[in-house]
């Protein structure tokens, strides 16, 4: 018995070493699958991370592609609208400066009219004093005390 007792002791250790060799091996396998789908998830991850990373730098281009269209187009925009209120401004300074040159010129051309008109005045009244005085002296010269000084200065 006790053969069979140590042989089926001897069994029992064989089918033990057996198990745990496939126990071994089941882990060893397990250990490579688990290492394989890990550097497949590592892979998957990579590639999916650069493929984000390109997709979030094309959208960055685009955005500053459409970013820096729009500013240009607000700047031209408000180039124009700003140009308004300097020729609005320019305008009304050149109506002021043609509205004052007409107002001197038409103060300047009354001015000198009316200077024309007092010295037309003073020459007429000069003409009419100097014919009364030459009445006066013709007059003068008729009587016989302007007859000897009108023959005198004569």
């Amino acid at each position: 018995m006790r053969t069979s007792a140590a042989k089926a002791l001897n069994e029992l250790q064989e089918r033990e070493r057996a198990t745990q060799e496939a126990v071994a091996q089941m882990q060893r396998q397990l250990d490579d699958q688990t290492r394989e789908l890990l550097r497949a998830h590592s892979a998957s991850s990579t590639k999916l991370s650069r493929d984000a990373q390109r997709q979030i730098e094309t959208s960055l281009a685009a955005l500053q592609a459409a970013f820096a269209a729009q500013s240009r187009a607000t700047a031209k925009q408000m180039r124009w609208l700003l140009a308004w209120p300097i020729a609005g401004t320019a305008i009304t300074c050149l109506a002021l400066l043609l509205a004052s040159s007409l107002a001197s010129w038409s103060i300047v051309k009354g001015a000198r009219t009316e200077a024309e008109q007092q010295t037309l005045q003073a020459q007429q009244a000069l003409e009419k004093t100097r014919r009364q005085v030459a009445a006066l002296e013709a007059e003068f010269c008729k009587t016989p005390a302007g007859r000897k000084y009108c023959i005198s200065t004569k």
